[in-house]
């Protein structure tokens, strides 16, 4: 015979479902993963970047399962000041910029290159001009005073690499007034219509508008690609090396219907910016002299 007192057996049935209760409320009411947040290469036309940017961004919701948040920035100094301020979790950036990081954010950090067609770790940087202009890069000091078109202040392919080949020419590039339209279609269609002697952009993007009359001067050697750059204030090392190792097994099939990471990706290796640290010393600047937040 039971004689176990009956509200005994209601005070542990009271417990179990209190206890099932708490259970369904942390499921009911936990917070929900914060989103992360992506900057792409600042362009103009903002519905391209999103076209290009999402197959690469959904494939990476769906391997981390996290939301990835598209923040549009206006420049690439935005790029840094969101980086210093924490705003940004990652970003797609260009050897310039992520020189200036290292100095203000060293929380910045490069782990991936977004590899170029035919799996190339680097590009390079021309001095272009109208093909019924000048012929040579040491022409264009007849020229007083020079205007040249650039892509913006903190752009590899913009005043620097510009300044450098045109030292290399033999002209000094301190009293040059650069123009900033933007990016390199807009240097390169202001070239095409010989609204400039000369401009500076990316090498790959002026070969393309060869046929609208695009003349290549001159062009850097190979500085590194852009590259994936993460905070580590706000993600944990364990979730880097997890995306680190999801874009690395991205197979070519997967990445078919890319635009941006379509290529592949390659890990940033030590070493990988003294090209650039190079042009650097060589014009004796400082890269915070590029940053105007």
């Amino acid at each position: 015979m039971n004689t176990r007192p009956s509200h005994c057996r209601f005070r542990k049935t009271s417990q179990i479902w209190c206890a099932l209760a708490a259970i369904l409320g942390l499921f009911l009411f936990a917070e929900p993963a914060v989103a992360l947040r992506y900057s792409p290469i600042p362009m103009v036309n903002q519905e391209k970047v999103v076209a290009d940017t999402r197959p690469f961004l959904d494939y990476l919701e769906a391997e981390l399962g996290r939301e990835i948040r598209l923040i549009y920035p206006r420049d690439n100094a935005q790029v840094v000041q969101d980086f210093v301020d924490d705003r940004l979790d990652l970003a797609e950036v260009g050897p310039l910029p992520y020189l200036l990081l290292r100095e203000l954010a060293p929380h910045a950090q490069a782990v991936l290159f977004f590899l170029e067609q035919g799996a190339g770790a680097t590009y390079t940087c021309a001095l272009v001009a109208p093909f019924d202009g000048v012929a040579s890069v040491e022409q264009l000091g007849a020229f007083n005073p020079l205007r040249l078109a650039s892509t913006q202040r903190l752009s590899t392919c913009g005043p620097l690499t510009t300044s450098w080949l045109l030292a290399q020419g033999g002209i000094n590039p301190r009293p040059v007034e650069f123009v900033h339209l933007g990016n390199h279609e807009k240097v390169a269609l202001a070239i095409a219509r010989a609204e400039f002697a000369a401009g500076g952009m990316k090498t790959l993007v002026a070969r393309r508008y060869h046929h609208l009359g695009v003349r290549v001067l001159a062009q850097t050697p190979p500085l590194p690609v852009f590259a994936l750059v993460v905070n580590t204030r706000t993600l944990p090392a364990a979730e880097v090396a997890d995306l680190v190792a999801a874009l690395l097994r991205a197979t070519p099939e997967i990445r078919a219907s890319w635009v941006v990471g379509g290529h592949g990706f390659a890990e940033v290796e030590p070493g990988a910016y003294k090209s650039l640290e190079r042009v650097l010393l060589d014009l004796e600047l400082s890269v915070q002299e590029f940053f105007a937040p």
